[in-house]
């Protein structure tokens, strides 16, 4: 979340604290028309598909906040605080999400089965209860929250502000650090309020200071948020009439998120899409000839994150020679978040893609490579990590 600017906004950079700017797209409509516009060396495929539909390379998600509060403290333990409401199912409630200096992000909610809950996003969970005293109206947001945080402390949150009406020129902002170790992330930020700002913490009972940005501008916002991008995964696909089943994790797997899914095939032959939708999860996969052309999350009628590429990437349950590039444009909010190459190979009998996303500095920090192998059952085993930068 980008919180500052105008003049202080040199000064952060000068500083080391350019995360805290807002910037615009990592591609303009013609420069991501160039990207894109590359000349395509033909995939030549050494052996038949090892599964009977198409495969996606990578877990895709959105996610959108209309009320995400943002607060630092000077606490040594965490580097963020964020209070979001959201809905799940018929409920609307407010979760937390703490994170550590580590980047680390865990999620607390007043969920019994939270594990199941958005599973694509396999970040750390605490199912208990986030109390909120809502005293909101019309476009002012005011509450106090009480919860646990993952350490322990009783946190008490007061907050209040109003939503911005203005839309935002710049809209992208860095993820800092913040669940690195989860995913490659591109945000879309269309209004943030920063200034009239009331917030106060206290752990168990010990009231906190509010970070300042070069001790001047404190860091306490309201930001109307979408976040989107890829995500690591464990999955088990296995072939249904239809579409796939797919359960998280693999089997054994230790993991963060559990779930079982049916992914439906709409098409004929290898063209088509392979899509989920739930309530609060969406993604499309588009193919041709099990080629992948294009990839899409949010609500069908209007989703948030597309894919573009090149060209299509190759279909990764046939072997292929040599190792094949396309480059890619991540569009969120209708500019292009981010950019870069996903090369995909063979090794023995384990289909690889990896994402090297080059803009902006915050996605490019995480690449990621997914490997994909059939069982002897048919099954289609699917796992991604994230990966050093090469």
């Amino acid at each position: 979340m980008r919180l500052i600017s105008g003049g202080l906004a040199a000064l952060a950079g000068g500083c080391g604290l350019s995360d805290y700017v807002p910037r615009g797209p990592s591609l303009s409509p013609a420069a991501s028309a160039r990207w894109l516009d590359r000349g395509v060396d033909p995939v030549r495929y050494t052996g038949p598909a090892r599964s009977p539909l198409p495969l996606p390379p990578f877990q895709v998600f959105s996610l959108h906040y209309v009320d995400d509060i943002v607060i630092e403290t000077t606490s040594p333990r965490w580097s963020m605080h964020e209070y979001a409401r959201v809905e799940v199912g018929d409920r609307e409630l407010w979760i937390a999400k703490d994170s550590d200096r580590d980047g680390v992000q865990t999620v607390t909610a007043d969920l019994d089965d939270i594990a199941s809950w958005l599973p694509e996003i396999p970040v750390p969970r605490v199912s208990g209860p986030v109390e909120v005293s809502d005293h909101s109206s019309g476009d002012r947001v005011d509450v106090t929250v009480r919860y646990r945080t993952p350490a322990g402390e009783d946190a008490e949150v007061h907050f209040a502000a109003e939503r911005s009406a203005r839309l935002e020129k710049k809209r992208s902002g860095s993820t800092f650090n913040h669940s690195q170790q989860a995913a490659a992330v591109v945000l879309d930020i269309p209004h943030r309020q920063l200034s009239g700002v009331d917030a106060s913490v206290r752990y168990d009972g010990e009231p906190a200071r509010i970070r300042r940005v070069l001790g001047l501008v404190p860091v306490a916002a309201l930001l109307d948020q979408t976040q989107a991008g890829f995500a690591i995964a464990s999955m088990q696909l296995s072939p249904r009439d239809g579409g796939y089943a797919v359960r998280r994790p693999i089997p054994g797997e230790a993991w963060n998120t559990r779930s079982e899914e049916l992914w439906t095939w709409e098409g004929e032959g290898d063209s088509g899409a392979l899509r989920y939708a739930d309530r609060a999860s969406a993604w499309s996969y588009t193919f041709a000839d099990g080629e992948l052309s294009g990839i899409e999350a949010g609500p069908p009628e209007a989703p948030a994150l597309s894919v573009a590429l090149s060209a299509p990437l190759p279909d990764l349950r046939r072997p292929f020679e040599g190792e094949v590039s396309r480059a890619f444009a991540l569009s969120l909010g209708g500019e292009v978040r981010g950019h870069g190459w996903i090369r995909c190979r063979w090794e023995g009998e384990v289909a690889v893609a990896r994402l090297e996303p080059e803009a902006p500095r915050w996605f490019a920090e995480r690449p990621l490579e997914t490997r994909i192998w059939a069982t002897a059952e048919g099954d289609v085993l699917l796992r991604t990590r994230r990966v050093p930068r090469d």
